[in-house]
């Protein structure tokens, strides 16, 4: 067959026959992870079919993503969070949509251990093909901006191929209000290695960058008529104990004391709270709330903050 070809050609056409296979089989992988609904799909569906009747929106980390249920509120509420995702993008969000909610009084954001501290590096892709912002600091064509398949990791992508694309991608785990229900099975004995791994993702360069980012929220909302609210979620005891002792969480905290009195905007720390600190059933393990202590939770924040809020907008 390559015998009239001279040997460039020869190499060139081979390269191209090995090649071909595996970027069409990367290229279909792709194209059917895009298409299938996830977390993020998921919220913005909920979002843009209730917009008309949101009156509170949380957003934040997974620490968000599992402690707030509103469908224990009263009023119309809808979660945000996810796991992982940053100041940045709270923010973007929030602007994005801000102005499509006729009814929106209330955003609250949630801030986990690292919050302050933290630059997402990873999932860009989602948020801009799917809730449609804007990817923080774009660095060109790196994988964690353009590849589904990267950002899922490859358990979750070998799932999807296994199912034949046929897989829900935790969405169904999610209810109307946003709430998703937190995984069971992980061991309050691993507090120390999960605070260990948050640790790891904070830098404290990243503090005066989110600050400004939440600044710049709260007074854009103010504008529209919206007030913010800061809420730090409750700790399990050891989780809790080991961030008492580092420095760039305490920084934070002082940062967030100093936004909370400046923009006029309550903080409500319930990371000591006692009403969570014996009963080890409101945790699912290291530091996120388990369904009953969702429940709880989003009970006491509808009680102590969302309806004094309300009543005085």
């Amino acid at each position: 067959m390559f015998k009239y070809l001279s040997q460039p050609i020869v190499f060139i056409v081979k390269c191209v026959a090995l090649i071909l296979p595996f970027s069409s089989v990367v290229g279909y992988t792709e194209y059917a992870l895009r298409n299938m609904p996830n977390v993020y799909t998921k919220k913005v569906e909920l979002l843009k079919h209730r917009k008309s009747a949101l009156q509170v929106i949380v957003g934040g980390t997974s620490h968000a993503r599992d402690a707030y249920n509103p469908a224990a509120w009263s009023v119309e509420g809808l979660n945000i969070a996810a796991s992982g995702q940053s100041l940045w993008y709270d923010k973007a969000i929030v602007e994005r949509y801000v102005d499509s909610l006729p009814q929106l009084q209330l955003y609250i954001q949630n801030i986990s251990l690292f919050s302050l501290a933290y630059a997402m590096k990873n999932y860009h892709v989602f948020y801009q093909d799917i809730w449609s912002v804007q990817q923080e600091k774009k660095n060109g064509w790196t994988l964690d901006n353009i590849s589904y398949a990267y950002c899922y990791g490859w358990e979750v992508t070998k799932s999807a191929v296994y199912a034949r694309f046929n897989h829900n991608l935790f969405a169904e785990s999610i209810n109307s209000s946003g709430w998703q229900e937190p995984p069971r099975g992980v061991s309050y004995d691993e507090s120390e290695k999960e605070y260990k791994s948050h640790v790891e993702i904070m830098n404290a360069d990243n503090v005066s960058y989110n600050s400004e980012l939440l600044r710049n929220l709260i007074e854009g909302l103010k504008k529209r008529g919206i007030r913010t609210a800061i809420i730090i979620t409750p700790m399990p005891e050891k989780y809790r104990n080991s961030a008492s002792h580092n420095a760039m969480y305490q920084k934070a905290m002082d940062v967030l004391h100093d936004i909370s009195i400046q923009h006029h905007v309550p903080l409500y720390n319930y990371a000591h709270d006692q009403r969570f600190a014996v009963a080890m059933a409101d945790f699912t393990g290291a530091s996120h709330m388990s369904s009953q202590g969702a429940d709880k939770f989003s009970r006491i924040v509808n009680k102590e903050v969302i309806e004094p809020l309300l009543k005085k907008h």
